[in-house]
């Protein structure tokens, strides 16, 4: 079952659906098969351009990281071959499927994808994509299989849900036409990555995203001058990252019947910088003072 994302500041894709026919594909892993199609299919008839992505990233616990950053940088790349290809045709670029790693013709999946470790892939994939010019990405199960966003048994939501949620519910407090901002990191070594949107033409109010890939080395992030958090989520895999749980500032998260509150959940302390702990995924919102 596909589940349909709709991004920040990219017209409504609901309409979409209202129009009576709407086109898109071919939603394959070979991009060497997107021109050939392109080029075969009238102009105009495809809407939107849809690519697999699984940039084939194990864990690398034995070498101190939960994910190389190496490989999930391939999820940028990609993204941006697609949206090179996509211009010459006036389409938009779609995520149609992905994962950190395939899983099928086996259960190694099983292990990992359901994961704390998963989500470090997918907040990156969230945070890349549409700065790579991508306008909508798409999970592909909901439940069952090995991606799925639900356990397939108790029904709870897999970390990699709430990802989701989060991400979803931060961009909306923030608007339309969502640009980037920088976020410069103290100490930079590998393994750490950050996203920042603001919908703010003054740039007054910033969603950033703060990624530490390492097991157990801290990175102090520190944002631009005259940003202050006023609102910070810490996730972390609960009781590991090797855990179906996580945990949002050390509140162990499960669904009860209603979502939780991100503004119940919130650290509220403002500071200039955040210090982020090994694999840990930090969401912040920033605001500028005068």
């Amino acid at each position: 079952m596909g589940t349909r994302r709709k991004y920040f500041g990219w017209h409504d894709q609901d309409n979409i659906w209202k129009q009576s026919t709407v086109l898109i594909g071919p939603d394959h892993y070979s991009v060497s098969q997107y021109d050939v199609v392109l080029k075969t299919v009238n102009p105009g008839t495809l809407f939107a351009l849809t690519y697999h992505a699984y940039p084939q990233c194990m864990p690398s616990f034995s070498s101190g990281m939960v994910l190389e950053s190496s490989c999930l940088e391939k999820i940028d790349s990609l993204a941006a071959e697609v949206r090179d290809i996509a211009k010459g045709y006036n389409v938009e670029v779609w995520d149609g499927e992905g994962a950190d790693h395939t899983a099928t013709g086996g259960d190694f999946g099983h292990s990992f994808l359901p994961t704390f470790v998963s989500s470090f892939y997918y907040s990156w994939l969230q945070g890349a994509l549409p700065l790579n010019g991508v306008k909508v990405s798409a999970r592909q199960c909901l439940i069952g299989g090995n991606y799925g966003l639900l356990n397939k048994t108790t029904f709870q939501p897999n970390p990699d849900y709430w990802i989701a949620y989060i991400y979803r519910s931060l961009m909306s407090q923030l608007g339309q036409d969502v640009s980037s901002l920088n976020v410069n990191v103290t100490e930079p070594i590998i393994g750490t990555k950050s996203f920042a949107f603001t919908a703010d033409a003054s740039k007054n109010t910033v969603m950033v995203v703060l990624i530490n890939l390492n097991l157990e080395h801290a990175v102090l992030f520190n944002f631009p001058s005259g940003y202050m958090s006023n609102s910070l989520w810490r996730l972390q895999g609960f009781p590991n990252a090797s855990s179906t749980t996580l945990s949002i500032n050390q509140n162990v998260i499960n669904f009860n019947g209603t979502m939780p509150s991100l503004q119940v959940l919130a650290d509220k302390t403002e500071a200039a910088s955040v210090n982020v702990s090994g694999a840990e995924i930090v969401f912040a919102l920033v605001t500028q003072h005068s």
